[in-house]
């Protein structure tokens, strides 16, 4: 297998068959999402989650595999705020709705691993413009110390300091584009409102105002296959902590005995935090070429 560099980091390839399934794979979903208009925000996690449960391709020496859960309860997370009046006080926001993780192994070595939060946006009008709330805004782009309140109380305080633009994403949905959802980084969207966040508990933007072309659903998922999209938990400990903290509520892989008092079990509260999981092997030739920098327009 051949990588290249863009920007600090290096682009992993796909090969033909596997782009292929993947195409194939990705066309059901969207099929899924333009066929029924979509109700709800969680309607888009269910047929996200359930799209990309178990799948499996293989090409040469690449296989591709996918496992989905949907973690019932969605995340909620506590932390101060500059926005909340008392300056002092401490605020509790929805952490995302979707959570995209991707791995990518080199002959059973860890060889990328990177992951993006989603908050998704439905507007069922056509007009599009999306309404967002201060406080989770604020939370997405300065990520001040925060703990998990719900669905299952901790004692652990994270404070992430992210290096991607990319770990923190809206996801903006209307019912029946094909093409929905548009996803773009919370950075930009701070950038493109002159780094001020009005003080009302909400206020709308439109994707108009972004000078900057924005990702659809489509070229979000492939860059991600190519590792080019999320924040690497290679290198950031505390962020991968966070993700492997909800795995571990979602029953994905065992927790230490009494650090979540919690059952991943459906109850009369629907909402959820979808996961979404790649994980791509690579059992080829590997060969690292020279190194060059290009900087991607994206997110």
């Amino acid at each position: 297998m051949r990588r290249r560099l863009v920007g600090d980091e290096l682009v992993i390839r796909l090969n033909d068959s596997i782009k292929t399934q993947f195409e194939n794979l990705f066309e059901s979903y969207n099929h899924s999402l333009s066929t029924t208009p979509i109700s709800n925000e969680e309607d888009f996690i269910d047929r996200t989650v359930q799209a990309f449960q178990n799948f499996q391709a293989q090409g040469d020496s690449q296989s591709l595999r996918t496992r989905s859960v949907k973690l019932h309860g969605k995340p909620l997370v506590s932390f101060r705020s500059s926005l909340a009046l008392p300056s002092s006080q401490i605020i509790q926001r929805e952490l995302a709705d979707l959570l995209f993780v991707y791995k990518h192994l080199i002959h059973g070595q860890l060889d990328a691993y990177r992951a993006s939060l989603v908050q998704t946006k439905l507007k069922k009008e056509t007009a599009k413009s999306w309404s967002i709330e201060a406080g989770q805004f604020w939370l997405m782009n300065y990520w001040p110390a925060f703990r998990i309140s719900k669905p299952a109380k901790s004692s652990k305080t994270y404070h992430i300091e992210p290096k991607n633009l990319s770990w923190a994403l809206y996801g903006f949905v209307s019912p029946t584009a094909a093409e929905h959802p548009v996803y773009y980084s919370s950075r930009r969207i701070l950038r493109a409102m002159g780094f001020s966040i009005p003080s009302s508990h909400h206020f709308s933007f439109a994707l108009h105002r972004m000078r900057q072309v924005w990702v659809y659903n489509f070229g979000l998922l492939s860059k991600l296959l190519q590792g080019l999209v999320g924040e690497n938990l290679l290198s950031n400990i505390v962020a991968k902590t966070l993700i492997e903290d909800f795995y571990k509520l979602a029953n994905l892989i065992p927790d230490p005995s009494g650090e979540f008092q919690w059952d991943n079990e459906k109850s009369e509260e629907e909402k959820g935090l979808g996961i979404i999981e790649f994980t791509l092997k690579d059992e080829g030739r590997y060969e690292r070429p020279p190194p060059k920098t290009v900087y991607p327009p994206f997110l």
